[in-house]
């Protein structure tokens, strides 16, 4: 699981939501460079299979999500009771992702 950051907290009064679009791979995240290895042959690869985004300013907002299917390998938006059938280019261009869910490839 990987947290993006997306509320600035500056002091009590001030706080923000950044806003900003990341970059994150679909397949194949190698954690490898960040995993200390004794030499064996550890797994470091990764693919993505949820995502929860937060839609709105950092008062208010609407939590929506996708995520992968184990049974027909389809993306699905998750937004409120309404599922829906998303491509995975449209996972891949979410300005509001939040929280990232990883599964180590076997």
């Amino acid at each position: 699981m990987i947290h993006l950051k997306r509320f600035s907290f500056r002091n009590v009064l001030w706080k923000d939501k950044l806003d900003f679009f990341v970059d994150f791979p679909l397949t194949g995240l190698d954690m490898g460079p960040h995993v200390r290895s004794s030499g064996s042959k550890t797994k470091t690869t990764y693919d993505l299979y949820g995502v929860i985004n937060h839609h709105g300013f950092m008062m208010g907002g609407h939590y929506t999500a996708y995520s992968k299917s184990p049974e027909d390998g389809k993306w699905y938006k998750f937004d409120d009771a309404r599922v829906t059938e998303v491509t995975e280019s449209t996972v891949a261009a979410e300005k509001d992702a939040y929280i990232l869910f990883y599964r180590l490839r076997e």
